[in-house]
């Protein structure tokens, strides 16, 4: 009801959160921790088994592919080096061995159909974003996968990235919901925090990967209309200049134009990234007070 409210008439100044209230919130935030550290336990568990059993197996036909952030899965042919590659990683998956395939087919899905192939060759058609059908026979060569050095460079130190930015998101909405749970300020960056490290890699890669980018989508309206009121409050509540109290109803419409699908990229990195610049912009004039 205080929230319906603040939505018609926000108010200048976020009131502390009551006892009873923050009991509750804590409640909430230990669920979705716990939620998160297993959502990064699986996703990394699933990243290792990508990186060294579907992503080799591809290569060793003389495939490559692409997930875009709708979750569709790109196929194309592996590039040599310094050229372009025959067929752009840009077709879709229409059969193989001429059966055809689920239009949602999903990376480990065409990995398991190439390694059930039953000869050492496989036929894969393609459908290019023109409508026009290609067939490549494809022959498994051992020898197209990169130096095993090279690669486990490049997925370890990406994962480790990875999992030391999930790390420190972690261990401030620890520090935030525990030392501050009557702060609204700080409660509502604990959450950000938490809800940010199920939607961001590897998170971000299992969900597409499996072909659940929704997940990423919902996570994200959540933890930026968090993260964009928290700090138009920041540090003390008070939102200054005053105008800022307006992001309370503003920043609904604000979070689901930046996150959700079917909306030009371009134009959501304008408005996510402009609105989150502008907030932080309005510190200078908070602190100049």
């Amino acid at each position: 009801m205080a929230f319906a409210k603040a939505l018609f008439q926000p108010p200048v100044r976020l009131r502390a959160i009551p006892d009873r209230w923050a009991r509750w919130l804590r409640f909430l935030w230990v669920l979705l921790f716990g939620l998160s550290v297993l959502t990064v336990v699986v996703s990394t568990l699933y990243a290792v088994r990508a990186s060294y059993s579907i992503q080799p197996i591809i290569a060793q036909f003389g495939l490559d592919f692409e997930v875009s952030t709708d979750g569709d899965l790109a196929v194309g042919t592996l590039a040599k080096q310094g050229q372009a590659p025959e067929v752009p990683v840009t077709a879709k998956v229409v059969a193989v061995d001429g059966k055809p395939v689920a239009r949602d087919l999903q990376i480990a899905e065409f990995a398991d159909l190439l390694t059930q192939a039953p000869g050492p060759s496989v036929k894969v058609t393609l459908q290019q974003p023109s409508g026009q059908t290609i067939s490549l026979i494809q022959t498994r060569n051992d020898a197209l996968i990169a130096g095993q050095w090279d690669r486990d460079l490049r997925i370890w130190a990406r994962l480790s990235m990875a999992l030391l930015a999930c790390t420190a998101l972690l261990a401030c909405s620890v520090l935030l919901a525990l030392r501050r749970p009557n702060d609204p300020v700080a409660m509502m960056l604990a959450f950000a925090f938490v809800i940010m490290v199920a939607a961001i890699d590897p998170p971000m890669q299992f969900w597409l990967w499996t072909n659940q980018n929704v997940m990423i989508d919902i996570l994200s309206v959540f933890f930026f209309y968090l993260l964009l009121v928290s700090l138009a409050a920041f540090p003390d509540g008070v939102f200054a200049p005053r105008f800022l109290r307006w992001l309370l109803p503003l920043g609904i419409p604000i979070s689901i134009l930046a996150s959700i699908p079917d909306i030009d990229e371009d134009l959501q990195g304008i408005i996510g990234v402009g609105s989150l610049i502008g907030v932080v912009a309005a510190q200078f004039f908070r602190f100049r007070r």
